[in-house]
């Protein structure tokens, strides 16, 4: 194959469309959706607003009595199982790993969970399952593990074993009575230990305890601590004078399964039992006479792995599908799990008319689901179970009628959705196991025709009634990764990418196979602004990007292209900006994500907001991309659910309108004479922000007083020859003080701003022109060689040349100077050498001063000339949006002047 040469270089160049400058601050963000078994959570509402949780084997800490969740700020060294902290120094965390092949040890945090330290003696070989403090003073630290027995430490001592001698070795638990921490209650498969001095002396207790099996779970009553509860696999006793006799309750009317740890007894004596098996009428059982009879507390279709009462009346939950609270004893539930992300997510899609609804496909843990967020990924909510896929990997979504979805994954048919993932229904498609299904394509006119690729024998199907009945239309498959895509600009040309590529010019009816094309390329990328430009990879070793400019026809190597090694996501947004995702080395699954901002030539990391293990540590094959026409874009960042980026991040002082696009603040200034400056606030009612998608409302001085609004209206729908295509801004307010308001177009980075005048009451102010539509128009792009420099993010070229004094004189081209390893380049400065290298000749200086205020005489880019010759030249600086060009030139045998020009470019044309 021949690899890319100068001509496929200046084609590339020529069909680039106008790109966006690159955004150096790209912020990322996830909250959810969890999907995942969190295995201890810890807090203490009456001493501390803090709280902790363990979930997937991360830690999560919350400083606001659990409303929101931060990860801890580092990597742990082992997955941790079990957090305990003591509440009067919520600083000093202590947990523990419990896997015999990830970690032993006990580890010890004193910075929130900002680093850890692992504790030496004699329990950095053993294995612990749970660790608990009880809040005696000096405080106790107590760990417990299944094999290595019950150790103790006080205060900041030494860790010493303190298990009974005669206790068994398969430790369950460990517990402190809430009334008096310095009694301890030691639970083992089959025996219940009580000690009285924090473990120093032991009283076996479990006399006359017949349990059926094995025993799971110990509670105390925290109110009268006489009063013990304790859980085999099916049945609940019951102690009232403190292990001296025990009583038999009975099973727990649960349909299936053990409850184990999903156990908690209220203030007001009443039980509480969770079901750790999802699809059953209610999850949450509640008892109001201490265990005789249950009725329904909600949770419905929920897995309950943890109950948890918190003194204070709340009831916390401990779900796969995230955190939640009762504070009426379980008749209704709220979410408490904003910022926890964990869940392993296999596609992702933007769906609805206004593209801030987001689906994620979730799988590999107990329950395959499709979680549903209707704000752009800030909140989630997880749907009904779909208990016919394993997993959910691929998520197709109908462009002409958005709220037509299909879901599939591993599991022998699809599920479909008529109405925006909201419900759905099942149709089994092959008598096999499963189809592992790995992408659907839509056409982009008709959603009744649909093709779906799979990794059967099947390999890729086709619909043409909406995905209800299918076809193989090219039966090859085996592959785990592949892909199927229309050509924006004629549906009628496909490509079909398994291990090699397959291209269809008749709707998908006859396929060819490119020979010339290696055998291993899995993913495609069409570029809707560039009508035949496709890019392509997959997993190929040392390969890069393919290219195509002739819709696939024929192909060459994007030699600037990174290495893929194993190519996981492919994807361009509406702003122009490509996304890469990748695994590098073929020995490990750690995911690189790249970004380009000129049309694929050049690859820069794009992680600004990523945790370190997302880079590191995903799991190949997770890393898909979804976009959204206003702007949005996700990507599936398993284990760390679904990460979106954020153009512009909500605020207090910040807000977000149209799906994130635009950013608005704003300022006020006092009467004081010097006049004090306070910027405005987004109003706050008692429960949520005065703010829609559209509209804001803000106040300044006084809580509650309200200054000033803005609304946005997105009119890009309106045909493009009409006048009034555009975003709208309006301003108006209640306030006679001097006020400003800055909407920043996240896309383009146009700002916009409204004053009012001291003194005066404002008018109101709309302007139907504000914000152009961004529709990425095919223009040429800067690329970079040795004799031109591109400046200010790519948006201006420059070239130069020289005359020599020779008679006729030598025209000669300016070259880029380099130094040993670097060319004598900036982002704003380029130097110019020409008739010999190193002797330097011009040089070239730009200015972004657009951030001045719209009305200023200097606002536009600068541009500056100068250089240390005498032989004529002449420096060309083009605009690349708008060819706009301006020249510089120098006369023979005359030092030139240096000179700036400030008017050449203004910021909008």
């Amino acid at each position: 194959m021949k690899t890319l040469s100068q001509l496929g270089v200046f084609l590339l160049a020529t069909l680039l469309p106008s790109t966006i400058q690159a955004q150096q601050g790209l912020r990322w963000s996830s909250n959810g959706p969890i999907c995942a078994q969190p295995t201890s959570f810890v807090g203490a509402p009456e001493l501390t607003n803090v709280a902790y949780l363990a979930i997937d084997g991360r830690v999560f800490r919350s400083q606001d009595d659990r409303r929101t969740w931060q990860e801890t700020g580092s990597v742990n060294p082992v997955p941790f199982i079990s957090v305990a902290f003591d509440p009067r120094r919520p600083d000093t965390v202590l947990a523990v790993s419990g896997e015999d092949f990830f970690g032993r040890g006990i580890y010890r945090s004193q910075d929130g969970g900002g680093s850890w330290q692992l504790i030496e003696g004699e329990v950095e070989e053993l294995f612990f399952d749970k660790i608990h403090i009880a809040l005696s003073e000096p405080p106790a630290a107590f760990a417990v593990g299944r094999n290595a027995g019950l150790f103790r430490s006080i205060g900041d001592s030494t860790w010493i074993d303190i298990t009974p001698g005669s206790a068994q070795r398969f430790f369950m638990g460990v517990v402190s009575n809430p009334v008096d921490p310095r009694q301890v209650w030691l639970l083992t498969d089959d025996e219940i230990w009580r000690s009285e001095d924090q473990g120093d002396t032991w009283s076996l207790v479990s006399g006359g305890l017949m349990p059926n099996g094995r025993l799971f779970t110990l509670r105390i009553h925290p109110s009268v601590p006489q009063t013990v509860y304790v859980l085999d696999s099916q049945h609940l006793f019951v102690t009232t004078d403190g292990g001296g006799e025990w009583r038999d309750l009975g099973p727990l009317p649960l349909n299936l399964g053990p409850v184990r740890e999903a156990f908690a007894i209220a203030t007001d004596g009443s039980l509480f039992a969770g079901q750790a098996s999802s699809g059953i009428p209610a999850a949450v059982l509640r008892s109001s006479d201490g265990g005789v009879t249950w009725e329904e507390a909600g949770l419905h279709g929920e897995t309950v792995h943890g109950l948890q009462w918190l003194n204070g009346g709340v009831l916390v939950a401990l779900t796969a599908s995230g955190l939640f609270a009762s504070e009426d004893r379980g008749d209704t539930w709220q979410r408490i799990d904003a910022g926890i992300n964990a869940s392993q997510v296999g596609a992702v899609a933007y769906v609805s008319t206004d593209h801030t609804t987001l689906l994620a496909g979730l799988g590999e843990c107990e329950d395959s689901r499709v979680a549903r967020s209707e704000d752009g990924g800030r909140t989630w909510e997880t749907g009904e179970l779909l208990f016919q896929l394993n997993s959910i990997d691929a998520l197709g979504v109908a462009p002409s009628d958005p709220q037509r979805i299909l879901a599939g994954g591993d599991g022998p048919g699809i599920y479909r959705s008529l109405d925006g993932g909201l419900s759905w229904t099942y149709r089994r498609l092959t008598t096999s196991s499963s189809l592992g299904l790995l992408d659907f394509a839509f056409h982009p006119q008709d959603p009744d025709i649909v093709f779906a690729v799979t990794s059967s024998p099947e390999g890729l199907m086709r619909s043409l009634d909406g995905g209800i009945t299918w076809t193989t239309v090219q039966p090859i498959g085996g592959s785990q990764e592949a892909t199927v895509a229309f050509a924006p600009y004629d549906p009628q040309i496909l490509l079909y990418a398994w291990l090699g590529l397959h291209r269809s010019v008749d709707g998908g009816e006859t396929w060819q196979h490119l020979d010339s094309v290696p055998g291993s390329t899995t993913h495609i990328l069409f570029d809707p602004d560039r009508p035949g430009f496709v890019l392509a990879g997959g997993d190929v070793g040392e390969s890069k990007l393919l290219l195509s400019t002739d819709g696939g026809v024929t192909w060459s190597v994007l030699e600037d292209s990174p290495i893929l090694g194993t190519l996981l996501g492919l994807a361009r947004d509406s702003t122009g900006v490509m996304w890469l995702s990748h695994s590098p080395d073929a020995f490990t699954t750690r995911a690189r994500l790249l970004a380009s901002f000129d049309g694929g030539l050049n690859w820069e990391p794009a992680l600004a907001g990523l945790p370190r293990d997302f880079v590191d540590h995903v799991v190949a094959g997770t890393s898909e991309f979804a976009v959204s026409p206003t702007g949005g874009l996700a990507v599936a960042g398993s284990p760390y659910g679904v990460f979106v980026l954020e153009r512009c991040r909500p605020g207090p002082e910040t807000a977000c309108l149209l799906s994130g696009r635009f950013q608005v603040q704003g300022t006020m200034r006092t009467f004081d004479d010097p006049p004090a400056e306070i910027p405005t606030r987004a109003m706050e009612f008692p429960s949520a922000r005065a703010e829609s998608d559209q509209a804001v409302f803000f106040e300044s001085f006084t809580a509650g007083n309200f200054e000033a609004g803005v609304k946005l209206v997105d009119a890009c729908g309106l045909p493009q020859d009409d006048p009034l295509r555009a975003f709208w801004a309006f301003f108006g307010g209640l306030t006679n003080a001097e006020a400003e308001i800055e909407i920043e177009d996240t896309v383009t980075g146009q700002i916009y701003r409204w004053q009012n005048p001291r003194g005066d009451f404002p008018l109101t102010l709309a302007d139907t022109r504000a914000f152009p539509c961004v529709d990425g128009v095919p223009v040429a792009a800067c690329v970079r060689d040795e004799e031109v420099a591109c400046l200010i993010d790519g948006r201006f070229r420059v070239s130069g040349r020289m005359q020599s004094f020779d008679d006729p004189p030598e025209e000669v081209p300016t070259r880029v100077m380099s130094f040993p390893a670097d060319r004598a380049e900036s982002d704003q400065a380029i130097f110019f050498e020409s008739f010999s290298p190193g002797n330097f000749e011009i040089a070239v200086k730009m200015v972004d001063a657009c951030g001045l205020p719209a009305d200023h005489p200097l606002r536009g880019f600068w541009v500056f000339y100068g250089g240390l010759t005498n032989a004529a030249a002449e420096v060309r600086v083009t605009r690349m949006d708008t060819g706009r060009t301006d020249v510089w030139r120098t006369s023979p045998g005359v030092l030139p002047r240096s000179e700036g020009r400030t008017s050449v470019f203004p910021c909008e044309e």
